[in-house]
C-alpha cells in the first residue's frame, strides 16, 4: 500500500514496480491527484488514473470530526467561489493567523501544553518549513521534559551519509 501516490515520481514508481515484479504483490495507491505531485520528474498516478486502471473513490471524509467541519470542508473542496466564501464564514472563529514565526511557535507549543495527554498523543502538528519543524520540535521537547516525561540526560549524534557526489 503507497499512501500519497501522487508524490511517486516516474523513477520511483519504475523502481517500485520492477521490484514486486513476479512476485505476486497486488499494489494499492492510494493519494489525491490534486495535491501537489513528485519532486522529481513524472507523474505516474495522475496517468495511471487517466488510463483504464480500477480506480475506488471515497466519498466520505473519515479524518474530521462533526458533521459541521465536515460539511465546510466538503464546500470548500467543490472549488466553487460561492462555496468557498460560505465555508470561509463558518470557520472564520475557528482559524487564528499568526503572522511571524515565533507566533506561531509558541502559540502551537501554548496550545499543545493545554492538551491532555490522551489528547497530546492523538496531535499531529504540520509545519510550513523545515526550519518551523525544528523550532516546534525543540520547544514540545523541552515541554516534554518538564512534564517529566522525557529524561534532560540528551546525547547529540551525528550522522554521516555518503553521497557518492564524485563521477
Amino acid at each position: 500500500i503507497v499512501d500519497e501516490a501522487g508524490k511517486l515520481s516516474t523513477k520511483l514508481m519504475h523502481d517500485l514496480l520492477k521490484a514486486i515484479d513476479g512476485t505476486q504483490t497486488r499494489l494499492i495507491l492510494s493519494g489525491d491527484h490534486r495535491q501537489l505531485g513528485a519532486v522529481e520528474a513524472g507523474s505516474p498516478y495522475k496517468a495511471l488514473l487517466s488510463g483504464k486502471v480500477a480506480v475506488a473513490q471515497f466519498s466520505e471524509s473519515v479524518r474530521q470530526k462533526g458533521a459541521e467541519f465536515k460539511e465546510t470542508l466538503a464546500a470548500i473542496a467543490t472549488q466553487h467561489p460561492d462555496k468557498i466564501r460560505w465555508a470561509a464564514d463558518q470557520l472564520e472563529d475557528k482559524i487564528i493567523e499568526r503572522k511571524t514565526l515565533a507566533s506561531r511557535v509558541n502559540s502551537t507549543i501554548k496550545a499543545y501544553r493545554q492538551m491532555t495527554p490522551e489528547e497530546q498523543k492523538g496531535t499531529l502538528i504540520i509545519a510550513d518549513t523545515n526550519h518551523e519543524r525544528a523550532l516546534l520540535t525543540d520547544g514540545l521537547r523541552e515541554e516534554k521534559k518538564r512534564q517529566g516525561l522525557l529524561s534532560s540526560n540528551e546525547r547529540d549524534l551525528k550522522i554521516l551519509i555518503p553521497r557518492d557526489l564524485t563521477t
